[in-house]
């Protein structure tokens, strides 16, 4: 599950903040608001650092829980890469579906070596062409899990 850990921090008139770290220091989440699963009362969490989850729906974090084994906040670069994450949407099953392509290449690979093609030529072209169909689909999958994978051939 995607989630972001923030410092959360309400003042003395009730405003709630969310804050993440950049360059060590607290960087302020403007316009970011969090909700909690169980009407709890706010001002608990002050101080805290809560791990959250994005409602898309409802456009707002979802306090999942404390974090009592963490005493700063995600660094604004973990914030933009989960984010990123979350607007990629890419679901078990799309993940598993690549997998399963990949696992498929390496039984033709394994079946072309017995005729002795060069592997690494064929690697990188399979490489280029998973890349440019997942490309297509408007989908993000990290290209260094996929040249892993394939790295395992060698």
């Amino acid at each position: 599950m995607n989630s972001v850990d923030f410092l959360f921090e309400v003042d003395a008139d009730g405003r709630q903040f969310l804050y993440l770290f950049e360059r060590g220091k607290k960087k302020l989440m403007e316009g970011n608001t969090v909700v909690y699963k169980d009407d709890s009362d706010p001002a608990s969490y002050s101080g805290k650092i809560i791990e959250c989850s994005w409602d898309s729906e409802e456009q707002v974090w979802e306090c999942m829980r404390i974090r009592t084994d963490k005493n700063t906040p995600n660094d604004f670069n973990t914030y933009r890469k989960v984010m990123r994450s979350i607007k990629d949407n890419i679901t078990e099953e799309v993940l598993l579906n690549e997998i399963g392509e990949i696992t498929l290449f390496i039984s033709n690979i394994n079946c072309r070596l017995q005729f002795n093609f060069p592997l690494p030529l064929l690697s990188c072209h399979y490489f280029l062409v998973l890349y440019e169909g997942i490309q297509k689909r408007n989908q993000y999958i990290s290209v260094k899990l996929i040249y892993y994978l394939i790295s395992l051939l060698a």
